[in-house]
């Protein structure tokens, strides 16, 4: 039985982040509803399958609703970048393939902080479970901090293969299939993004490394990837910030 008694509402329950977030709830045993915007869609069925209670609603200004409500307690979780970007069927980063390499504006030595979806459903699981613990933080989640060149050396030990960092231009990127959303890139090589794992580690929260996240969700479906770098020499280390 759950030591939180209310039901908790979900925004975005029919996406990657608001899913792992009701599915870490449901898995701790707390009463999730979900707001969707049309019950009736296969990721609304999808969500109410897990055993969670469809709430239709507008999931818009959720942040600015939160603080003008007047809550006793609020948590922001504000994740960074997906790490599920990564994942060819995305088909953003890997808009060709592994087959056809990276493709992106960050440049190669760009830092960028990565969040995986599961810790974000883990983040918003501690904070409902503590929300005294929790209470005003603003958390700019992240799971690993790194640069495109150490991301493209993860996947090449992870893949078996030599991937290289892209450092191309906005039309060259386009050619190569780069998706409109992509652009934005470039404002990140200009100003970066916040977030650090330390911030969550500090509230104790269990990270996951993109290398860990690729050896789970990269491994190529034919059984390739060796653990080593395409040169034969095997990884030092990732960085973590």
């Amino acid at each position: 039985m759950s030591a939180y008694p209310a039901p908790v509402l979900v925004t975005g329950a029919t996406g990657r982040q608001g899913g792992a977030t009701a599915r870490a709830l449901l898995a701790a045993g707390v009463r999730v509803r979900a707001l969707v915007r049309d019950p009736a869609t296969d990721r609304a069925q999808a969500v109410a399958a897990l055993e969670a209670e469809p709430v239709t609603g507008d999931p818009h200004d959720r942040h600015d609703q939160v603080r003008a409500a007047g809550f006793r307690r609020w948590t922001l979780l504000k994740p960074v970048f997906s790490m599920e970007n990564f994942l060819p069927s995305m088909a953003y980063l890997f808009p060709r393939g592994i087959e056809g390499g990276l493709v992106t504006l960050l440049r190669p030595h760009t830092p960028i902080p990565l969040v995986a979806v599961d810790d974000i459903g883990r983040a918003a699981a501690a904070a409902i479970a503590e929300p005294e613990r929790f209470d005003g933080v603003e958390l700019e989640l992240a799971s690993d901090h790194l640069p495109m060149t150490e991301v493209a050396e993860v996947l090449s030990c992870v893949l078996g293969r030599q991937l290289s960092a892209p450092d191309v231009t906005e039309e060259e990127a386009f050619a190569a299939g780069m998706p409109a959303m992509g652009a934005s890139h470039e404002w990140l090589n200009a100003a970066g993004q916040p977030g650090s794992p330390q911030f969550a580690r500090d509230l104790g929260i269990l990270l996951t490394s993109y290398e860990e996240w690729a050896h789970q969700h990269m491994r190529d479906p034919n059984g390739h990837g060796s653990g080593f770098p395409a040169n034969g020499t095997k990884r030092s280390g990732v960085r973590h910030v």
